[in-house]
């Protein structure tokens, strides 16, 4: 993988739904609930940012949506 993983050098591990379930389960979980948690606004280029994510949100719902 390249030098930088999902635009934060900080990350050493990522996961997807399906790993994460598959290392929790090995730990001795059973339940699993995952949810996006959303962006926050903290200034003017934050709240630019939510909003035009959610407007891609919206055009990627509608779009499958009609097919």
């Amino acid at each position: 993988m390249g030098a930088m993983r999902y635009g934060d050098y900080t990350h050493e591990q990522a996961f997807i739904p399906t790993s994460i379930q598959q290392l929790l389960k090995a730990s001795g979980f059973s339940r699993f609930v995952f949810a996006e948690c959303g962006l926050r606004v903290h200034g003017l280029k934050s709240l630019v940012r939510v909003v035009l994510w959610q407007m891609v949100q919206k055009l990627v719902s509608l779009e499958s949506a009609l097919y």
